[in-house]
């Protein structure tokens, strides 16, 4: 917990969490079960450090979660935003890509900007991380560290 580390987190969130559920249960999963377990468990063992924004409203829209450092916690002044992508089972499938080949979309990375633009008027001083998640059904999801291009996928 000295550097927060978002796909680091999600990545152990996706490998103790949702890779031990049943494949019934994804025939009725969609982004939101993504955004609000993974958000559930940040809140259970994170809430320390951090508290949270879901579907906050900006004028180019609402973001999926943001993190907030706690005022005088370590971590105050920081941000991090989080969009949320899902794509079914089915519906990766059928784009013939695999995981690791996956790409960040420009409509989503253009979508983050927007909310991100919104934030740092309203904040100026905070230090903003953003990431888009995209979810494949179960089988695997691709995290994009959005300034740094970083990426962390898993099968």
């Amino acid at each position: 917990m000295n550097n927060p580390d978002l796909p680091a987190l999600f990545a152990n969130y996706w490998a103790l969490y949702v890779s031990q559920l049943p494949e019934a249960v994804f025939r009725q999963v969609n982004e939101n079960f993504y955004r609000t377990t993974f958000y559930e468990l940040c809140g259970r063992y994170l809430s320390k450090w951090f508290v949270w924004n879901v579907e906050r409203s900006y004028p180019q829209g609402r973001t999926d979660l943001e993190f907030v450092g706690k005022f005088h916690e370590k971590f105050a002044g920081k941000r991090m935003v989080v969009e949320f992508k899902y794509y079914p089972n089915a519906a990766f499938n059928k784009l013939g890509e695999t995981i690791e080949n996956f790409t960040l979309k420009e409509e989503d990375l253009r979508q983050i900007a927007g909310y991100v633009e919104g934030l740092r008027r309203e904040y100026p001083e905070a230090d903003i991380s953003q990431y888009v998640i995209y979810c494949f059904g179960n089988q695997g999801f691709r995290v994009f560290s959005v300034e740094s291009e970083k990426r962390l996928s898993a099968p």
